[in-house]
């Protein structure tokens, strides 16, 4: 009796994967990471727009509590820097504020200096684009217009920042 258990725990310590179920093993935890990967390079994406629109609305309210404070919108010159100097906003940066692709935002005065837009050039870091890469714009004058855009976004009928 002795004799066979001893067998039982030597068979037992031998025994193991062989080469093909490992590889076998791979290939299937390599489909699945690959998988994984492709859909959640896809979400980062739609993450920094969302994250890029609700920096602007954050620089957007500070403008209107700027304005209600200061009298008036910052220049031009003096661009959405003007909200962290008069600290209405805090920014990780010292001399400018960025949007989750390292790009500078955009900020424009327009009819006479009464309002004002604040743009993020998107992914492809360039004037206008296609879906995820399209610009996204900010205007004070888009907020109730009767046209049903009331959160002052522009995103173009080829995206939908919620899907």
């Amino acid at each position: 009796m002795l004799n066979t258990i001893k067998k039982k725990i030597k068979k037992n310590l031998y025994t193991g994967f062989s080469l093909m179920e490992t590889l076998i093993w791979v290939g299937i935890v390599g489909i699945f990471l690959s998988l994984v990967a492709f859909v959640g390079l896809g979400q980062m994406d739609r993450a920094k727009v969302k994250a890029a629109r609700q920096e602007i609305s954050v620089y957007a309210s500070a403008l209107i509590e700027y304005v209600s404070t200061e009298g008036s919108l910052p220049t031009e010159d003096e661009g959405l820097m003007a909200l962290v100097q008069k600290d209405y906003v805090v920014s990780k940066h010292k001399d400018k504020l960025l949007d989750p692709w390292g790009n500078e935002y955009i900020y424009t005065l327009i009819n006479d200096g009464n309002d004002f837009v604040i743009k993020s050039l998107g992914a492809d870091k360039q004037e206008g684009g296609d879906g995820i890469k399209k610009d996204i714009i900010y205007s004070s004058t888009n907020t109730g217009d009767g046209t049903g855009n009331s959160d002052g976004f522009d995103y173009g009928s080829d995206f939908n920042v919620n899907d």
